[in-house]
């Protein structure tokens, strides 16, 4: 366990020139259109709170219902991870944007596509 103000966790990489750290992205997609709604990179250490602004509808002009939610890692692979998430109706938001919103996680089989 660490204490407070360690930082991220160090990767074991004998092989980089320096010292490489954790990092984790996290990734909305749509993937009936095969588009990518959201990306943020993240830097997880104890606990994270991460807020994404989602489009109200896909490139094809459908109000997106369901997307999936990958967490990736740039560091190790096996790790990655895949969600479905069903969205929540954008009544109430403005700007033509989703809100963020979503409800109901089922995890899929996470992806060792890597």
């Amino acid at each position: 366990a660490r204490g407070k103000g360690k930082g991220r966790p160090r990767v074991y990489a004998p092989r980089f020139p320096k010292v490489k750290e954790e990092g984790w992205y996290m990734l909305l997609g749509d993937p009936t259109t095969h588009e990518l709604l959201a990306l943020r990179r993240l830097s997880l250490e104890e606990r994270s709170a991460v807020r994404l602004l989602i489009p109200r509808y896909n490139g094809a002009g459908q109000e997106l219902r369901t997307a999936t939610l990958y967490f990736m890692s740039d560091s190790y692979l096996g790790l990655d991870q895949q969600y479905e998430v069903q969205l929540m109706s954008g009544a109430g938001s403005k700007g033509g944007a989703a809100g963020g919103a979503a409800a109901g996680q089922q995890q899929q089989q996470g992806g060792d596509d890597a």
